[in-house]
């Protein structure tokens, strides 16, 4: 690939394992958004973007897979949101020759409001961070989630303190 700036061709290894490993080429827009979320998510504070495709431009095979291997590295974890619908074909995309290769893993996350919050959840999370695996969720889930968070955050501010 050829930086915009005109310097000098740059490889990135992941992105010529999936080449080879799926048989496709990246697209010059694929590859351009990729860096871009690699690089927004590289700064500190990491920034949060949302990016629009057309249908068929490689949402859910190509930039998503290729987004949770460059930045699941055992320090931070990585949650892919897609919707319910899309959960199970996400996964099977995520445990594609390629990531099997890695050995990267793909991890559902499915919670309810009113689901406890114990250590196996938090477990279970933590694994998938420290193996450089993927966090597959549909939006419900995570909003859910969310929801019980501040539900226990406003359960312990108005509690009675301790005697």
């Amino acid at each position: 690939d050829v930086e915009a700036a005109g310097g000098p061709p740059t490889l990135e290894p992941r992105m010529l394992l999936l080449e080879f490993c799926s048989g496709m080429m990246l697209r010059g827009e694929q590859v351009r958004l990729l860096r871009t979320f690699v690089r927004a998510a590289s700064q500190s504070p990491p920034r949060s973007l949302c990016h629009q495709l057309l249908m068929g431009a490689g949402k859910t095979t190509v930039i998503a897979p290729l987004l949770t291997l460059i930045l699941a590295d055992g320090e931070r974890l990585v949650t892919l949101l897609v919707p319910a619908s899309l959960l199970h074909f996400a996964g099977s995309v995520l445990r594609s020759p390629l990531s099997a290769l890695l050995r990267r893993a793909a991890f559902y996350f499915g919670f309810e409001r009113g689901a406890p919050v114990d250590a196996q959840l938090v477990a279970r999370l933590e694994r998938a961070r420290a193996e450089g695996g993927t966090v597959l969720a549909p939006p419900a889930a995570v909003k859910s989630f969310l929801l019980k968070f501040l539900e226990l955050h406003r359960e312990i501010a108005l509690a009675p303190p301790p005697p």
